[in-house]
C-alpha cells in the first residue's frame, strides 16, 4: 500500500510543477495546439479546468519544460499495484475512493482515463487508511 501511496503522491507533485511551471511561462495556444496535437477547444478546456489535463499532456508540456515527467509516467503501473495488493485491502480502499474493478479495466486500458479527482481521492483515502483490529481473527479496516 505504501508503494501505491508514494506512486499517487509523486504523480500529484510532479503534475503540481507542471502546471505552475505552464502558469509562470505560458505558451501561445497555436504553440499548445502544436505541441499537443490537439485543437483550440481542447486547450482552451484545459486552461479553464486544470483538472482536466491528461497524463500523456502533462509529459509533453514537462518535457517542453525541461521537468522531470518519470513520476506522470508511472501512473500506468498504478491499476498493476491495486489489483496486486490482498482482496481485504483492496476492496474497502476502493470502496472508499469511489472505484470499482470496471474503472480499473478502463484505466489499465489506457492511463489517460485516470481523472484528477479520482487519484486525490485514492491518496486521501490511503493517507488516512488505519487499520481496525478487533480480534486475533478478524481484521476490520477503517478510513478516517
Amino acid at each position: 500500500m505504501d508503494k501505491v501511496l508514494t506512486l499517487l503522491e509523486a504523480y500529484l507533485k510532479s503534475r503540481n510543477a507542471i502546471l505552475w511551471a505552464c502558469a509562470d511561462r505560458p505558451m501561445s495556444v497555436q504553440t499548445s495546439i502544436d505541441l499537443l496535437k490537439t485543437t483550440a477547444t481542447v486547450i482552451h478546456k484545459r486552461r479553464k479546468d486544470p483538472k482536466s489535463w491528461r497524463p500523456s499532456e502533462l509529459i509533453v508540456l514537462g518535457e517542453r519544460l525541461n521537468i522531470n515527467t518519470v513520476a506522470i509516467a508511472n501512473l500506468r503501473s498504478l491499476t498493476l499495484q491495486l489489483t496486486t495488493m490482498p482482496e481485504e485491502t483492496i476492496r474497502p480502499v476502493m470502496k472508499a475512493a469511489h472505484l470499482d474493478r470496471k474503472k480499473l479495466i478502463i484505466r489499465n486500458r489506457n492511463y489517460d482515463n485516470w481523472q484528477h479527482d479520482e487519484l486525490e481521492r485514492l491518496a486521501l483515502v490511503l493517507r488516512n487508511w488505519k487499520p481496525l483490529h478487533l480480534s486475533k481473527k478478524t481484521v476490520l479496516h477503517h478510513v478516517s
